[in-house]
């Protein structure tokens, strides 16, 4: 999207909050860089822990240089973020993972379809935020595209973590709801963020400046699950055609329709609100 416009109040708390945040996730990958364990799921449990360090750290820098290019670098490092998660959390998933009984043949797993869909979205996003960065209109308004696709990137992250929860058994649940928990607070507070983004095509400053905070508060969640499942093997073998919930995706479109709706209501009738 446009850079985001900050004045010297806003500045301060985007310093502090991404710098919390930064700091937070840069302690939590050392952590995990020195006691990795878990296979390849712990690999990209630390991919997703360093990345959004360096998204931090990103926005921490565009909040005090006032940077437009620093902004849109750190929405670059955001689809990359975003994407270290859904490959952690697709790990989880995975039907066979963590399973010490030999898997029967059996056919595809009824999500096998995320994985493509996680991949698009991750490559579309690059692509949109890295045009606005070098400003160009590849896609016409790339702007705007990017916005949608972080949008849908929100969205598809909390069907996953709706996936991972309802689909895990109920012994894995205790190990992994604080994962759950802090995952799906952070994806939640993004959907207000880009759904009042794409409403009004600009980044809200007050919600931008405290996301990095958001972030930083729901790490310890996150490290809760990390300390429970050091070697990440729990009994994740979910059913042999694992069922997909659509919680999550319901919740937000009726969310986005009633933004929408909100949206266009008070533009209508609001008078001197409808700004």
């Amino acid at each position: 999207g446009s850079a985001c416009p900050m004045n010297p109040y806003f500045t301060t708390v985007a310093a502090w909050s991404y710098g919390l945040a930064g700091l937070g996730y840069a302690v939590f990958a050392i952590y995990l860089r020195f006691g990795l364990r878990g296979g390849l799921r712990g690999v990209a449990l630390l991919a997703a822990a360093g990345l959004t360090a360096a998204w931090a750290f990103v926005n921490l820098a565009s909040a005090l240089a006032h940077a437009p290019i620093l902004f849109a670098l750190g929405a670059v490092v955001d689809v990359l973020r975003v994407g270290a998660w859904f490959a952690f959390l697709l790990l989880l998933i995975e039907r066979r993972g963590g399973s010490t009984a030999p898997a029967a043949p059996v056919g595809p797993s009824r999500t096998t379809w995320l994985v493509p869909v996680a991949g698009a979205l991750v490559v579309l996003g690059v692509l949109a935020q890295g045009s606005v960065a070098l400003g160009w209109q590849v896609f016409g308004a790339s702007g705007r595209l990017a916005l949608f696709d972080s949008l849908a990137l929100t969205v598809f992250g909390l069907m996953l973590v709706e996936q991972l929860f309802r689909n895990a058994p109920e012994d894995a649940r205790w190990s992994i709801k604080p994962l759950c928990l802090g995952l799906a607070g952070g994806f939640v507070f993004d959907l207000y963020l880009f759904a009042d983004a794409l409403l009004f095509s600009r980044v809200d400053p007050d919600a931008w400046s405290v996301r990095g905070l958001v972030y930083a508060l729901v790490l310890p969640l996150i490290a809760v699950s990390a300390a429970r499942n050091r070697d990440w093997t729990f009994a994740i073998a979910l059913s042999r055609r694992v069922v997909f919930h659509s919680t999550a995706l319901l919740a937000s479109g009726i969310y986005l329709l009633f933004m929408a709706g909100a949206g266009y209501y008070v533009r209508l009738f609001g008078g001197s609100w409808g700004p």
